[in-house]
């Protein structure tokens, strides 16, 4: 039995960080959303992400910033708006549902 609990405890750990994909932690807790205010459709996806009571899900990185430019890279992002979680990477403008539909969140 007390092998059973510390098995637990060990994969509940393993569960707890992040896993990683080319040596960069993916989000466990939170998805990533990376943009720039400069970028139309970054600003009308957050209008679109906030009208659905949604964007507190995401944490915003700006890629305007050398920190947020440097995970962007690290993330493979090739444009904005990029979302990145555990279940996958989705790029570009669309609508609340469909983006959820995508990271399966």
């Amino acid at each position: 039995m007390l092998i059973f609990f510390i098995l637990c405890i060990i994969l509940l750990a393993c569960s707890l960080k992040c896993t990683e994909k080319n040596g960069v932690p993916i989000p466990f807790n939170q998805p990533l959303m990376f943009g720039r205010q400069s970028c139309s459709y970054t600003i009308k996806m957050i209008e679109e992400l906030k009208k659905n009571n949604s964007f507190k899900t995401f944490k915003y990185i700006n890629t305007e910033t050398k920190e947020g430019s440097n995970l962007f890279q690290q993330y493979e992002g090739k444009g904005v708006p990029y979302f990145v979680s555990q279940q996958g990477r989705v790029h570009g403008f669309m609508k609340t549902s469909e983006l959820f539909d995508k990271l399966n969140l």
